[in-house]
């Protein structure tokens, strides 16, 4: 029988032989076993999970109600495929259009941002007819190509990989606490709008597809976005028949206190 290894060091070891390790996943410590707000390694330490499962547990590690309801489904049936609806994915729906604006009312459900990302940039492109995007400078939605082509990030997500695939022009972010547009603490004069508003009629056909931004910056620092800009954001894109599709992988669902950051 093969022994297992006790050790973080053990076990990162064995990972590096065995997985293509994520480029962000550096962390010298293996979790075990979360509860709450807590969580521990394979060598019995307690750590705070300042990442909540990367945003996935809201209401902690190995919530109760999360466990009773992924075991009675698991009792039920596990995997239907495309081909089928399921009575608790269309009970979810009906839940999630309560909570949501008019006239949002229908779901698509997706396993990661990415996968949500990539079929939001397809959804977009066959209501509209139209195949350009723009999209946040700094801004995040994923690692499939689809959806990295929207993130306005250099580095690791580019390096190597060649052209991404075309049709989307990046706008400044409105950081206002390293604004490039004006200079002064609380003056903005939402130069960063102004810009993308050039952008879109230089750079595009002027009425691209789509307009995909985060409500809450969280990748790139925890940007918010101020108010005003939001209406003159909103504005611009009504204007031009553009949509806007909220990113709300990391904000949404109670995550600011509300349902929707947007």
């Amino acid at each position: 029988m093969t022994t297992l290894p006790t050790t973080n060091k053990g076990w990162l070891e064995l990972g590096d032989r065995y997985l293509l390790r994520h480029p962000m996943r550096k962390a010298p410590l293996v979790p075990e076993r979360g509860e709450g707000i807590y969580m521990w390694d394979v060598e019995g330490r307690k750590f705070i999970d300042f990442q909540s499962g990367q945003l996935c547990v809201t209401l902690g590690h190995s919530h109760p109600e999360y466990v009773q309801a992924l075991c009675d489904q698991a009792h039920k049936i596990i995997q239907t495929g495309s081909t089928f609806i399921a009575p608790s994915e269309v009970l979810l729906a009906k839940k999630i259009a309560e909570i949501s604006p008019a006239p949002l009312q229908k779901s698509f459900f997706a396993c990661t941002g990415s996968e949500s990302n990539e079929m939001a940039l397809r959804l977009v492109r066959k209501y509209t007819g139209r195949f350009e995007v723009i999209a946040l400078m700094r801004g995040y939605h994923g690692q499939t190509y689809g959806s990295a082509s929207i993130t306005g990030r250099g580095g690791m997500l580019r390096e190597g990989y060649g052209p991404m695939p075309t049709g989307a022009s990046f706008i400044p972010a409105p950081y206002t606490y390293r604004c490039e547009f004006c200079r002064e603490e609380g003056c903005c004069n939402l130069g960063c709008a102004d810009a993308a508003e050039l952008v879109i009629d230089t750079s595009t056909s002027g009425k691209p597809a789509a307009f995909f931004f985060e409500p809450l910056m969280s990748a790139a620092g925890q940007i918010v976005p101020s108010p005003e800009w939001m209406q003159r954001m909103a504005e611009i894109c009504r204007q031009r028949g553009i949509l806007m599709v909220a990113d709300e992988a990391l904000t949404g669902f109670g995550r600011t206190g509300k349902w929707f950051a947007f």
